[in-house]
């Protein structure tokens, strides 16, 4: 999967989000929660966890879901590979604050050491 200046890999199985779940470190902002954890693999792979009782609307999850895939695509740095991270919503931003959400996975992927420092 292309995203932006970095190609990353896919979570897809329940399996996979509960290892990194269980075993990852953690960092949370107000609308997002960021767990990361090295894997074995040597490339990073990411998955979304967006919960319907955080939003509702099915439409509004798949485009929160495209907006922060843009952006980890866009900040994650590529030399730093193997990676399985975690994105999970925990407040809905609401529909004009999109930018507001890149700013905050920006400020998680810093206090993770996971970010492009080019793009500071």
């Amino acid at each position: 999967m292309s995203l932006g200046a970095h190609t990353l890999g896919k979570l897809r199985s329940k399996p996979e989000f509960e290892h990194v779940s269980s075993g990852g470190r953690r960092y949370h902002s107000t609308h997002i929660g960021l767990i990361t954890l090295a894997n074995n693999i040597g490339a990073s792979r990411v998955g979304f966890t967006i919960p319907r009782h955080t939003v509702k609307l099915a439409v509004r999850r798949n485009r929160l879901k495209r907006v922060l895939r843009e952006h980890i695509g866009e900040m994650l740095a590529p030399e730093v590979g193997g990676y399985d991270i975690v994105l999970r919503l925990l407040k809905d931003p609401g529909p004009g604050e999109y930018k507001q959400l890149g700013t905050e996975l920006q400020h998680l992927l810093e206090k993770s050491g996971l970010m492009n420092r080019r793009d500071i």
